[in-house]
C-alpha cells in the first residue's frame, strides 16, 4: 500500500512527465508568506518556461492524502495560502481522494488546478485507451527463498561446559553490554534472525544463482563475525559471543508483488491523464512505469527506500 510519503513522491514523478519543458521541479520547498512573514512548505514547485519563452518562477502544488474527498473549506484555505505567497505564480492541488462540486467551483473562482490521483481502471481502456491491463495481470520479482529451517552455531569467546549449553534457549536474553542493567534485551532468536537477514543481503548469494540458474539449490555455510559487544548471561558470568556460523539451503522463485495502478487526472482538462504501475519490490524499493495521454510511449520510475523512509521531504530535486 501506497504511504502519504509515497504518494507526495508519485505525485512529483507524474507532474513531471506532466511537465516536460520545465526547468526542475522540487518536492518540500520553502517559500515566504507574506501575510504570516515566515516560510511555508509547497508540496511541489514547478519551475518552467512560459510560451513566450520566459523562466516563471513556480507553480505550487499541495497534495493532499485525506479517505474523504476535499471540501470547499479545504480548498479555500489553500487558495489564500497560494495568494499570500508571491513567488507562486500558479497554484493547484492534487487530490488522492478528489474534490467535491462547491470546492470545484471555489477552485475554479479563484483560478486554482486541481487534479485528482485515483484509481487506475486499468482492464477497462477508458482511462487510456493507448493501453489496458488484464484481470490475471501481476508483477513479480525472482528472489532467494529459504526451502530448510537454518542451523546457527554460536561462537563464544571462550569453550562452554555442558551444563552452560544446554541453558541455552532461543529466548535466552542477551546483552549489548557486559551488565545485566541493559533496557529492553534481545534474545538469540533475534540475533539469529538479524544475522541471516544480513548474509541474505550479501553480494556473494546472488554470485552463486548467477552460476547455478533460476530455481537451482544453493546451499549456504557462512560464518559471521559480530563486531558489537554482545554477551549471555550465564550464572553469574557474562560471556561474549564472538560470532555465529549458520547453514541452510536457497532457491529462487517467483514472488508475486503488490502492484499499485494510480492515474492523475486534470479535473480542468480532463483528457490530460497519466497513468502509473507502481510494485513494492522486497527490499522496499518502489519500481514501476508510466504512460500518458499525451505521450504514449511508456517510461520506467523507481523511488528507493531512502526517499520512502523520509518523515519530511525536504528540497528534493525530482529528476
Amino acid at each position: 500500500m501506497l504511504t502519504p510519503t509515497d504518494t507526495h513522491l508519485l505525485a512529483g514523478i507524474l507532474t513531471k512527465l506532466s511537465n516536460p519543458d520545465s526547468v526542475e521541479i522540487i518536492l518540500g520547498k520553502m517559500v515566504l508568506d507574506i501575510a504570516a512573514q515566515r516560510k511555508r512548505d509547497i508540496d511541489i514547485s514547478v519551475k518552467y518556461i512560459n510560451e513566450d519563452g520566459e523562466e516563471v518562477s513556480f507553480v505550487g502544488l499541495q497534495v493532499k492524502d485525506h479517505t474523504r474527498k476535499l471540501g470547499s473549506p479545504e480548498v479555500e484555505q489553500l487558495c489564500i495560502h497560494f495568494k499570500d505567497s508571491p513567488s507562486i505564480k500558479k497554484g493547484g492541488i492534487i487530490s488522492a481522494s478528489g474534490f467535491t462540486k462547491p470546492a470545484i467551483s471555489k477552485a475554479a473562482y479563484h483560478g486554482i488546478d486541481l487534479y485528482h490521483l485515483r484509481v487506475w481502471e486499468k482492464n477497462q481502456g477508458i482511462d487510456l485507451e493507448h493501453i489496458k491491463f488484464g484481470d490475471d495481470f501481476f508483477t513479480s520479482e525472482i528472489v532467494p527463498t529459504i526451502i530448510n529451517k537454518p542451523f546457527f552455531t554460536l561462537i563464544f569467546e571462550r569453550e562452554l561446559t555442558s551444563k552452560e549449553s544446554q541453558t541455552i534457549s532461543n529466548e535466552s536474553p542477551l546483552f549489548i553490554e557486559n551488565s545485566s542493567n541493559i533496557d529492553d534485551p534481545i534474545n538469540i532468536k533475534t540475533l539469529c534472525h538479524n544475522l541471516l537477514n544480513s548474509i541474505m543481503k550479501d553480494d556473494s548469494i546472488q554470485a552463486k544463482f548467477d552460476e547455478v540458474g533460476f530455481e537451482k539449490e544453493i546451499s549456504i555455510n557462512q560464518r559471521i563475525h559480530i563486531s558489537n559487544n554482545i554477551f549471555i548471561k550465564l550464572g553469574e558470568e557474562f560471556v561474549k559471543i564472538n560470532g555465529a556460523n549458520v547453514e541452510f539451503k536457497l532457491i529462487q522463485k517467483l514472488k508475486k508483488m503488490e502492484t499499485n495502478f494510480k492515474i492523475l487526472i486534470n479535473i480542468n482538462n480532463p483528457e490530460e491523464r497519466i497513468g502509473a504501475l507502481v510494485s513494492e519490490m522486497s527490499n522496499g524499493l518502489l519500481i514501476g512505469m508510466v504512460t500518458s495521454t499525451d505521450d504514449k510511449s511508456v517510461k520506467l520510475i523507481t523511488i528507493p527506500i531512502s526517499d520512502r523512509n523520509k518523515e519530511k521531504i525536504h528540497e528534493m530535486k525530482i529528476k
